[in-house]
């Protein structure tokens, strides 16, 4: 578990670092899952489209799950500093201020 969050974390803080990755980024795509689907399921009365509002607070989960930063979605120094890469975060918020 350990090593699997160290990977997810270290690639996380090389978005934000290089690209300026945020929750803002992260929810760019949402405007399409908000459109009705095309076809319907037939496990399912009806076709459907995204919420907005039910599914932030799924983002939020995920955000606390991994810990990171639920305003920006960008992992925390806490959590870097839980697996032992707490030297990530000065380079990662330095390179977003320039990326943006």
């Amino acid at each position: 578990m350990q090593a699997a969050g160290r990977v997810c974390t270290i690639e996380r803080a090389l978005q934000v670092r290089h690209w300026g990755r945020d929750r803002q980024t992260d929810e760019m795509v949402l405007p399409y899952f908000e459109q009705t689907e095309l076809y319907q399921s037939p496990f399912l009365e009806k076709r459907n489209a995204l919420d907005r509002e039910q599914f932030k607070p799924v983002v939020d989960e995920f955000y606390a799950l991994h810990g990171w930063d639920a305003e920006r979605g960008w992992p925390t120094r806490e959590r870097l500093r839980e697996l032992d890469m707490e030297d990530v975060y000065e380079p990662m918020v330095a390179g977003a201020a320039m990326a943006v």
